[in-house]
């Protein structure tokens, strides 16, 4: 039996790791009570480990692994929310995030929308916290335990794959961009025939508003996926119980093509989500031309238009390795 050493291990998971700006939430100053209820989640043990297999940074970064989705899922569900309260706000306070900076400045409609908020997010960050809490300690136990096999391995990397499998990647970033860029050509086109401009410039939001919504709900998911199996594979290329072709194979992911393609598609994701929301903070303020409108829709178009290839990369590079890894699994069975 080799010798067991004490590993004392310690992690903080912030709330807030996996959303766009890592930080609190500008709005969370409207409600003081988020800041005691939203705290970060922390974990410390000490385990007798075999120190050739284990080592402290190792497991610490193990337990970000374990939490990453719910923590993403907590980051979209943080947007979604943001969102409702802003639809709240005056069009001259929307682009810029100003939130009141005082109760007693708040409008009826405001604070309702805030108290609400207090609320899901409360609810929604102690569903977060159980969940990782309960996720954590059960990856703990069996790193005590020293269980981890083969089958556990083989058991992730088929999770991983199926998941991307199933995706539908094809026109997520394209559709996007056509229903965008056709939303603001109908802008443009009303405004130049001088129609009641305040109802364009709602019609036009109404509509980025749903391509905004559409293409979360795919993109996300997909982004999701793709961090998903970044992670499986980093995670294992060190699992040093498992067999050395499938730390290999782990290894394949982290530093291959596949990485590339994956990490591309997760950059892209962002990318347009974050022009979509700029496009829609621009037709909010509802004070453009229709030139203004055009040239605004035909820069968005150039900069997203070639990003649909990012998807049929990250297809193309996961099928790869998808047939090396039935083939290894046929094999390690």
């Amino acid at each position: 039996m080799p010798d067991k050493v004490k590993i004392t291990v310690e992690k903080a998971i912030l709330p807030f790791a996996e959303t766009k700006s890592k930080g609190v939430p500008a709005w969370f100053e409207c409600r003081s009570g988020l800041a005691r209820a939203v705290v970060p989640i922390c974990f410390k043990k000490t385990m007798e480990l075999d120190g050739r297999k284990w080592k402290k940074k190792v497991i610490e970064d193990g337990i970000y692994a374990v939490a990453r989705a719910d923590l993403q899922l907590f980051a979209t569900q943080l947007t979604n929310v943001e969102k409702s309260i802003l639809k709240t706000l005056p069009k001259k306070d929307q682009a810029k995030k100003n939130f009141p900076k005082d109760k007693k400045a708040e409008s009826p409609e405001v604070k309702k929308a805030l108290d609400s908020a207090e609320t899901q997010v409360k609810k929604l960050y102690k569903q977060m916290e159980g969940k990782i809490k309960d996720k954590v300690s059960l990856a703990l136990e069996e790193v005590e335990s020293d269980k981890g096999d083969n089958k556990k391995a083989l058991a992730a990397g088929k999770d991983a794959l199926k998941k991307f499998d199933s995706l539908q990647t094809n026109g997520m970033f394209s559709d996007a961009v056509k229903s965008a860029a056709t939303a603001m050509k109908t802008l443009a086109i009303d405004l130049n025939k001088h129609d009641d401009e305040d109802d364009s410039f709602k019609a036009a939001l109404r509509k980025l508003r749903s391509v905004e919504t559409d293409f979360e709900k795919t993109a996300k998911t997909t982004q999701n996926v793709a961090k998903y199996i970044l992670v499986m594979g980093n995670k294992l290329a060190k699992d040093k119980k498992a067999d050395s072709e499938l730390q290999n194979f782990g290894r394949t992911i982290n530093k291959g093509p596949v990485t590339k393609a994956l990490k591309k598609l997760v950059d892209n994701v962002d990318d347009l989500g974050d022009d979509l929301d700029k496009l829609v903070n621009f037709v909010a303020k509802g004070e453009a031309s229709d030139k203004e409108v055009i040239a605004k829709a035909g820069k968005f178009k150039s900069d997203h238009s070639a990003k649909e290839k990012s998807g049929k990369a990250a297809v193309k590079a996961v099928r790869a390795i998808a047939e090396d890894f039935k083939k290894l699994e046929k094999k390690l069975k």
